[in-house]
């Protein structure tokens, strides 16, 4: 009884997930004109995305170990996010602290 009701659940988050992902191209696109009027070059865009791509997927397996009774493999899941998007917000971190830098100056 619980491995069916698990298959369902599972096949319940796979269908929300695809749903989901339909609507995640309208986003992108609205993520890239807002780019263009802020006048972000290209790769500041693509890290900006990734960015979100982490914190989406990694929340997503976070809630998977919680569900499978797993809140230690859930708490280290979040960890390693937090210092993969630290790692990978650096360059807009450092490239922030510039334009703070010129304008204080």
């Amino acid at each position: 009884m619980i491995v069916i009701l698990r298959r369902r659940y599972l096949a319940a988050a796979a269908a929300v997930l695809l749903l989901a992902l339909d609507k995640l191209g309208e986003a992108a696109d609205v993520l890239r004109e807002l780019a263009q009027r802020a006048q972000l070059q290209e790769g500041q865009l693509a890290l900006i995305l990734k960015i979100l791509g982490v914190a989406l997927v990694s929340e997503l397996a976070a809630q998977a170990c919680r569900d499978a009774g797993e809140e230690g493999l859930a708490l280290h899941v979040e960890t390693g996010a937090k210092v993969i998007l630290l790692l990978l917000s650096a360059p807009l971190l450092r490239q922030l602290a510039g334009l703070v830098m010129e304008l204080t100056a």
